[in-house]
Order: C-alpha cells, then structure tokens, then sequence
C-alpha cells in the first residue's frame, strides 16, 4: 500500500501566513502602461505568494508583483539594508499565476516566483526565516 502524501510534505518551501498589501501588474505584449491593481497577500514563501484579488488571472499569465513587508530590506547584503527604514521600498518580482479560483467576490490567486534579483531573494529568505522561528 502506497503511503499518501501531503501537500505540506510535497511543498519546497513551507508558507508563512502574511497578509499584506500587494500592487499587481500583468506584463503583456505589446507592453502596457496599466496602472497596478491592488490585493492581499494570504502567504508568502521563498518560492512565490498566494493573493486574494478582485480581477482574475488564468494559470500562465505572468504578472509582475509588489510586496509590501515592512522591514524585508534589513536582511538586503550590502548598503541598502542602512537606509530601510526611510525609503520602506517594497519587494518586487516576476512571477507566474499557477492557479486561481473563486471564494465569494475575491480569487484566490497562486503565483510562483520567476524572475527576483539575486540579492533581493536573500533578503526575502532571511526575512521569512526570521518570522518562521519568532
């Protein structure tokens, strides 16, 4: 008999429950000048966010992302980490919409990172770890 696995089990980078603000882009072609939509993040992990919109996105549509989580830049390498605090910039990215469904006015949106700067990533790393062990 074949032992049943979780989803948890199968995930590669375990979700940290964060509902914060996020401004949402879809990149098309020919590129548009769309102004961000806004959302809720639900969760965030080291592999992408799952969001609470109010406009739908099918899976493979690529979205370019804004998080905001205060004090995610402290953890940045380098400089830029001193002057957090007054600039407050969020994190942003590349990401794929996985998958989306319908829970009452709102989608439940999936989207995994596909393109992140290298450093910002770190950040984004030490900054999840941190509230997973607080």
């Amino acid at each position: 008999m074949e032992k049943q696995t979780s989803v948890d089990e199968r995930r590669k980078y375990q979700r940290v429950p964060k509902e914060v603000s996020v401004q949402i882009n879809k990149i098309t072609y020919p590129i548009n000048d769309n102004e961000f939509a806004s959302g809720k993040s639900m969760n965030i992990s080291q592999g992408g966010v799952l969001l609470n919109l109010t406009e739908e996105y099918q899976p493979g549509d690529i979205l370019q992302i804004k998080v905001t989580l205060p004090g995610w830049r402290k953890n940045h390498p380098g400089f830029i980490n001193v002057m957090e605090d007054s600039i407050g910039s969020p994190f942003s990215a590349i990401c794929e919409v996985v998958r989306s469904s319908r829970e009452g006015d709102l989608y439940a949106t999936a989207v995994k990172f596909v393109n992140i700067d290298k450093d910002d990533f770190t950040a984004l790393n030490k900054y999840l770890s941190k509230i997973q062990n607080d």
